[in-house]
C-alpha cells in the first residue's frame, strides 16, 4: 500500500522545511544520525517508525491507512517521552466499489498542515 497523493503530501511538508527519506536506502549509521537529530518524525505506520528509539526529543506523527489504528508506536513514543499524534488516511474505492485494508490511500494535506501548525 502507498499514499496515492504522496507528491501533494511531500510538497505540503516541504513547505514547512521537511525533508523526505526512504529508510531502506540508508545505512544503520545514517538512520541513527537522522533520527537522533529529528525534531519531528512523520511516517506511514510500519517498521521504519521503530527508529524513533534513536530520538531524544521528537514529535512523532504516524499516518495510518484507512480503517487501521494500532497503538504500537504510540506506546513506544509514550515510553520514550516523545510527543505523539496521528492522521488516518482516506479510502480509495478499488474497481468493484470495495475498499480493502491493504489498498493505496490518500492523506488529507489540510490535516497535516493543521498538525504541523500546532507544533
Amino acid at each position: 500500500r502507498s499514499i496515492n497523493n504522496f507528491s501533494e503530501v511531500k510538497d505540503a511538508l516541504e513547505s514547512f522545511g521537511f525533508d523526505s527519506y526512504q529508510l531502506e536506502q540508508l545505512s544503520l549509521e545514517q538512520e541513527v544520525r537522522l533520527f537522533s537529530q529529528a525534531n519531528v518524525i512523520i511516517g506511514v505506520h510500519g517498521a521504519g517508525l521503530a527508529a524513533m528509539i534513536y530520538s531524544k526529543n521528537a514529535t512523532v506523527i504516524e499516518i495510518f491507512p484507512p480503517n487501521t489504528i494500532l497503538t504500537t508506536y504510540y506506546i513506544l513514543a509514550n515510553e520514550m517521552g516523545l510527543d505523539y499524534d496521528y492522521i488516518v488516511g482516506e479510502s480509495i474505492e478499488e474497481s468493484g466499489g470495495k475498499s480493502t485494508k491493504n489498498q493505496n490511500f490518500t492523506v488529507d494535506t489540510k490535516k497535516i498542515i493543521n498538525l504541523i501548525g500546532r507544533l
